[in-house]
């Protein structure tokens, strides 16, 4: 779909809507007590976008540009990425200050705090309201119910997708729109920041064909913009108005433009940035953009800001070394958003969750699996049932995925709102574990994280349209012969279970475990 296709789309649509596993049949219980602007490429509407989290990362720049031959001499560890702490605890409650800072150097100095140690909690502008486009108002609007609402839980960032800008600067950046940011993207970040809550942005690699054409000069060298782009695609966005040319890395002038780009967002204040139409990957075109993600890296942290570098969408795990080693998190699969009617669909949800199985050993500290935003909030507007709202959040959190919430805060169902607000559920995400899967052959599926503390945290997930018995052996996840059961959602304890735990699960339930020796 074009990009002025989807345009008219999405304002129709708002004028509408305004092994160790079993399973067996029996009767359930619930387990619930912009010209260039990039959309969602979900059935083919033309565009990517992520949930971005907190942050930026550590590490030096890259010896020489180029593709991945010149990645391996690049010092940035795999290992760096947000804000360590402490996560919530069982009762609820939002996370303790930045824990992880260390001291050294000279004088005892303090470290800053790694970058993306944990996932990161927020809510992104993409398709609240189903507009796809924020303005200011309603930016602020949300940082004002986050900072009253969310944030003593952990959600701290607002992320604005795309739609912030209009037309580019006089060395081919992007500037915002002052219709519907007035006051600029520092004026917006300024009133985030004194809300006690950060800010990301959204861009796109390569240089945008307008700007080639333009021949824009490269800020603080006597280069231009043509001096340092291919004949290739600049990214995976295919849409009229957003192709652009690569950058080649080789050329002077080129990690130039890359930083006096970075150097720009910094000032303005971000704190995230969302790369959107990375390839290889989704999106629609074919690109490689491993160089632009190694560059756009070094070039954040050279300005001396921790800026989480978040990179959508569907993201080729055949490049994961790439992602793992420059960027905190990458989107695994395609949009959650069904642009139609509602926030979501389940199949749109269960997609995500198909899609996170290869990538499971890859996830860490520093760098996460990004199932995309939580489209939880409103109601019956989110598109999905009350359990499956549960299955979603339950299924987000122990996959350590970054907890972004898509739907429109400023309107929120108080039922969800104890979903998303859930002490014992969020303490399992900003544990920072990345779970395995027992088995993901059907669609009754157990998925376990070991924990520092020796418990195991156990999702018992029904993925099926009919009920089904769902089991666990705990031979299977790590545990011993009889463990301590207790429910996360419902923080109930459930007694001791001796060497398997199941339950009875309704369609597209879930239950989230604690298992304690």
């Amino acid at each position: 779909m074009t990009r002025a296709s989807r345009v008219v789309l999405i304002f129709a649509i708002f004028i509408v809507s305004a092994g160790g596993v079993a399973c067996s049949s029996s009767a359930p219980s619930s387990s619930v007590s912009n010209a260039g602007a990039s959309g969602g490429n979900q059935s083919n509407i033309g565009g990517a976008r992520t949930s971005i989290g907190a942050g930026g990362a550590s590490g030096g720049a890259p010896s020489s540009g180029g593709m991945l031959s010149s990645m391996d001499g690049a010092a940035h560890a795999a290992g760096s990425g947000g804000v360590a702490g402490t996560a919530p605890s069982s009762s609820g409650g939002a996370p303790s200050d930045a824990g992880a800072s260390s001291t050294g150097g000279a004088g005892g100095a303090t470290a800053p705090a790694m970058l993306a140690a944990r996932p990161s909690m927020g809510w992104e502008s993409w398709w609240s309201g189903h507009t796809g486009i924020a303005t200011e108002f309603e930016i602020k609007a949300a940082a004002d119910v986050m900072a009253d609402k969310l944030l003593p839980y952990g959600y701290e960032y607002i992320l604005i997708d795309d739609g912030w800008y209009d037309g580019f600067d006089q060395y081919g950046r992007w500037k915002p729109d002052l219709r519907r940011f007035p006051d600029g993207f520092a004026g917006i970040a300024e009133y985030v920041h004194k809300k006690g809550l950060k800010i990301g942005i959204y861009l796109t690699p390569g240089i945008n064909d307008a700007v080639v054409a333009q021949n824009s000069a490269i800020e603080g060298t006597p280069y231009h913009v043509k001096d340092i782009v291919t004949s290739a695609p600049g990214n995976t966005d295919k849409a009229p108005g957003a192709s652009g040319k690569k950058i080649d890395f080789s050329k002077p002038g080129a990690k130039e433009f890359v930083q006096g780009y970075a150097n720009l967002i910094a000032g303005w204040g971000a704190d995230n940035v969302k790369l959107d139409f990375v390839g290889p990957g989704g999106g629609g075109g074919s690109s490689n953009n491993q160089d632009d993600v190694l560059e756009w890296r070094a070039a954040l942290d050279r300005t001396g800001r921790q800026i989480w570098l978040n990179l959508s969408n569907k993201l080729s795990i055949g490049a994961i070394d790439t992602w793992q080693r420059y960027s905190n998190a990458w989107r695994v699969e395609n949009d959650v958003e069904c642009y139609c009617s509602t926030n979501t669909t389940w199949a749109h949800v269960s997609r995500e969750i198909d899609g996170l199985d290869p990538f499971t050993d890859y996830a860490g500290p520093g760098h996460w699996n990004d199932l995309d935003s939580l489209m939880i909030g409103n109601g019956s507007f989110d598109g999905i049932t009350p359990d499956e709202r549960q299955t979603v959040f339950s299924f987000w959190a122990l996959a350590a995925s970054p907890l972004i919430i898509g739907a429109d805060i400023t309107k929120l169902d108080a039922a969800d709102l104890a979903i998303l607000t859930n002490g014992e559920v969020i303490a399992v995400n900003q544990a920072a574990v990345a779970p395995k899967a027992v088995s993901t052959t059907t669609s009754q599926q157990a998925w376990y994280a070991k924990q520092k503390d020796g418990s195991v945290v156990l999702g018992l997930f029904n993925f099926a349209a009919t009920p089904a018995r769902v089991s666990a052996n705990f031979s299977a996840i790590g545990g011993s012969g009889s463990m301590s059961v207790r429910d996360l959602v419902t923080h109930a304890e459930l007694g001791k279970s001796s060497g398997s735990f199941g339950a009875m699960l309704a369609m597209h339930a879930s239950r989230l475990l604690r298992l304690t020796p």
